[in-house]
Parts: structure tokens; sequence; C-alpha cells
């Protein structure tokens, strides 16, 4: 699984027709050296931490010992399309 800021690189790579990898060594610690690219950065994660999605009410199983909690997923499906974003596994 890549992680969101593996996600903008790639992104920012593609974006800006560099060569894959170019913006990974723009890294400066928490950020990057090149403003441009501090700043889609810091769009991105504004963007990402915008997102707030209310997940429908779990159940659980009369007769389940477990303990777990669980959901219908064509309704967690449903929310998530909702919200925009894409579930892996569906077809575009």
């Amino acid at each position: 699984m890549t992680t969101s800021r593996e996600q903008f690189e790639s992104a920012w790579d593609e974006m800006t027709g560099s060569r894959e990898g170019r913006c990974k060594q723009l890294r400066a610690g928490i950020g990057y050296r090149n403003t441009p690219a501090q700043e889609a950065w810091q769009v991105w994660q504004a963007s990402r931490a915008a997102i707030v999605v209310e997940i429908p009410e779990p159940f659980k199983l009369a007769k389940s010992s477990t303990g777990l909690t669980y959901y219908y997923a064509d309704e967690v499906d449903s929310t998530l399309r909702a919200a925009g974003i894409t579930v892996k596994g569906e077809e575009q």
C-alpha cells in the first residue's frame, strides 16, 4: 500500500513531466526544498484532511463471541462513493 506522500510524489512527477522519483529527491525534512512542490504538498495534505466520511451504523452478530463489529459492505461502499472516494475493486 502506498502512502499519501508517495501518491503525491508520483502525481507531482507525472503532472510536472519530471522523471520518476524526482519529487522524492526534493524532500527536505517533512516538506520540500522546491517552493511549488512545497505549496502543492500543503494543498494535498489539506485536501486529504478535509475528507470526512460518516460510516453507516455497525451491527453485531447475535451469537458472535468475538466482539467484532460488522458493517454492510454495500452501505459502506455507497457512502464512500457518495463522498467522491473510489472503492478499490470497483469498475471505473
